[in-house]
């Protein structure tokens, strides 16, 4: 997919995100249905660390060589990126790991929230436009796609949003939100 229809596509997620992020109180951001579970704002939170501490170093490096360009993604990167163009609707557990991407903490406020969503839509914009202009990338390994270069991993970015709002609808259930 190019860059154009990928960024279009994410802009429309990130607008839900966005925009519904004014209906929350602080209090309801940080509330959990269950212990072991994430609050609304830690969901929120792991949507921007993921982008700043993953997605766009894999970014990056796709676009700073054409390193490992011959390397392919695997079935499963063939199926969430070229069939289903969306993750599967199955919930995905990561395993325990100091990374506030992985384990994200509680917001401090709203206004972190609304900066760091910030920060990611910027970058994305960035991104876009480099790799309009890059087309001789390289591939950067995903734990569980394989080989991706830059336009996946910039597409990845939209269904990663995309993919967490389904959790997004099971926690304003919890919270009596409906939108």
């Amino acid at each position: 997919m190019n860059p154009e229809v990928s960024y279009k596509r994410f802009l429309q997620v990130f607008k839900i995100w966005e925009g519904e992020l004014n209906h929350y109180t602080l209090e309801e951001l940080c509330r959990k249905p269950h212990v072991d579970s994430w609050s609304l704002g830690q969901v929120y939170l792991h949507l921007i660390d993921s982008f700043e501490e993953f997605r766009e170093s894999k970014l990056d490096k796709c676009l700073q060589s054409n390193e490992n360009h011959k390397k392919k993604k695997n079935f499963r990167g063939f199926l969430v990126l070229t069939l289903l163009k969306s993750f599967p609707p199955v919930k995905i557990k990561f395993p325990t790991t100091e990374s506030t991407a992985f384990n994200p903490v509680q917001p401090e406020s709203k206004e972190e929230i609304r900066e760091g969503l910030q920060q990611v839509k910027n970058r994305m914009g960035e991104y876009r436009g480099l790799l309009i202009k890059n087309k001789d990338q390289g591939k950067a390994p995903h734990p569980v796609l394989s080989y991706l270069d830059g336009n996946e991993w910039y597409m990845l970015s939209g269904l990663h949003f995309q993919h967490h709002l389904r959790q997004k609808k099971r926690l304003d259930l919890f919270l009596g939100k409906s939108y």
